[in-house]
């Protein structure tokens, strides 16, 4: 399975590791480290943004739930793809991982991954939608889209993307 030499040779096929067959150490630790630096970042910067959404009950729109969810999704990505991406580079440099375990971290990884990047491009496209409605009947926006009937038809919506 691995070589006895410094790096697993182990043949990987992942969208996230387009360059595996240059495993270079230097430039995948610098990418770690901007890779870690982002995000924590991301959480933190996201996770102001929801707690001041939840305090000031800015939840009044179907566009106010979409943005505070859209910023939950950007932490789950900085807490779980990020650290999963970043342990599967490292990984790749270590002969003592099996090929099986390297074939599992890389489809978590990329996993992991894909969920996040497809529900920030579903709630981002739902965003869209709202703030087309928003422009296109802009007297009636307001009265129809801010009762308590539309917002939970919008949280369950939230609920349904995730």
């Amino acid at each position: 399975m691995a070589s006895n030499g410094r790096e697993n040779k182990c043949l990987l096929f992942s969208f996230i590791l387009w360059d595996a067959s240059s495993k270079n150490y230097t430039s995948d630790v610098m990418l770690s480290v901007v890779n870690v630096t982002t995000a924590v970042f991301a959480f933190l910067s996201n996770l102001a943004i929801t707690v001041t959404m939840i305090k000031k009950t800015l939840i009044a729109t179907p566009y106010d739930i979409l943005i505070g969810s859209l910023t939950l999704v950007d932490c789950v990505a900085a807490i779980v793809a990020k650290p999963l991406y970043i342990a599967l580079r490292m990984f790749l440099h270590h002969d003592q991982v099996s090929c099986d375990s390297l074939w599992c971290l890389t489809n978590v990884a990329e996993s992991a991954i894909l969920f996040c990047v497809g529900c920030s491009l579903l709630h981002i496209v739902l965003i869209a939608g709202d703030r087309c409605v928003a422009l296109c009947k802009a007297v009636g926006y307001q009265t129809t889209y801010t009762k308590k009937g539309t917002r939970n038809v919008c949280i369950k919506l939230v609920f349904l993307l995730w």
